[in-house]
């Protein structure tokens, strides 16, 4: 029997390991998740796990090229869960939705954002993501969780105006569904 599913959120094993795992098993895992960054396990990711339909990593800042190939190179992903914050060295909010959006495969539709650190996307860059999401095609609702670590006064759902545009893109059809979470470290 072959391995559909790879989790490793606490403890994994060295990435050369991982990788040499991913090039001989990838096409059959159809989820996987890593709760470490590493550029060359990324890329790896991106070349050795085509079939994956749902991908639980974190990016730094200077990967977004790593995501764009991930997102055209894994074209059954439906799911994916990153970390946010380039304050912490993760991805930057707005520079990643421009890229999921244009980039994501035609069956994605469902987006987790673990925020390191405040929420810096501006109501106008959101409604942009929310206008491409729209005008995708084929066009399937988005659901869109944020996790937070802690209770931010400048989280997205704090900002009215986010959360008036999130509300008229739920009453379009365009959001299926949105929440933001506690992040609990002993859940998955």
């Amino acid at each position: 029997m072959k391995r559909k599913i790879l989790k490793f959120l606490y403890t994994f094993p060295k990435v050369e390991t991982l990788i040499k795992f991913l090039e001989i098993n990838g096409k059959n895992l159809i989820e996987f998740c890593v709760g470490d960054d590493d550029v060359l396990l990324n890329s790896a990711i991106a070349k050795f796990c085509p079939n994956l339909k749902s991908l639980c990593t974190i990016f730094t800042d200077i990967e977004l090229e790593t995501v764009k190939m991930i997102l055209n190179n894994c074209q059954y992903l439906e799911n994916l869960r990153v970390w946010c914050g380039d304050e912490d060295g993760f991805l930057n909010e707005k520079e990643f939705l421009d890229i999921l959006v244009k980039y994501s495969p035609k069956n994605f539709y469902k987006l987790e954002i673990y925020n390191c650190c405040s929420s810096k996307i501006l109501p106008e860059e959101l409604e942009e993501f929310f206008i491409g999401w729209k005008n995708r095609m084929p066009q399937k609702s988005f659901s869109l969780t944020i996790y937070k670590d802690f209770d931010d006064e400048v989280s997205l759902e704090v900002n009215v105006k986010n959360m008036e545009i999130i509300e008229k893109y739920k009453k379009m059809g365009v959001i299926k569904k949105f929440m933001t979470r506690k992040h609990n470290y002993y859940e998955d």
